[in-house]
């Protein structure tokens, strides 16, 4: 199956994988769809930190399209330990929570993430939409 994001899958010079340049190993780029954020108002913060069971907040933003809020915890492992209060998450603002922190270290993911929507019947749902902006960056990019 092929999903409508993941179309323009390439191998970073094709010809030098081709010809055997590349052995071990090559990078591919993937075009998902990006979502524009804007500024969150930060008075509605103690209701997002509440919502997460008083996580600490690294920053927050709003999607423009969806209208989901988009909240940095200090690592991945607040992310994937954190119990959220489902009945706080009614109350917060916007369709849902996209839920992300930098993966350990020694990961081979960048960021973890977790989408939490019981607005609309789904307290958790496994697929997320990344943003453009990303205060965590991508391994990729650094130097």
């Amino acid at each position: 199956m092929v999903y409508p994001c993941c179309r323009d899958v390439c191998p970073t010079n094709v010809s030098e994988v081709q010809n055997g340049g590349v052995s071990d190993h090559f990078l591919i780029e993937l075009n998902f769809p990006t979502v524009p954020v804007t500024d969150f108002n930060s008075a509605e913060a103690s209701l997002i930190s509440k919502a997460l069971n008083d996580a600490p907040l690294i920053d927050v933003k709003r999607t423009t399209t969806a209208d989901d809020i988009f909240v940095v915890l200090q690592s991945g492992k607040s992310v994937i330990e954190m119990e959220p209060r489902f009945d706080d998450i009614l109350k917060c603002p916007g369709r849902g929570l996209i839920v992300s922190g930098a993966a350990p270290p020694d990961s081979e993911f960048d960021f973890i993430s977790r989408f939490f929507c019981p607005k609309y019947g789904i307290n958790e749902f496994a697929e997320v939409h990344i943003v453009p902006w990303h205060p965590i960056g991508a391994k990729s990019w650094e130097s």
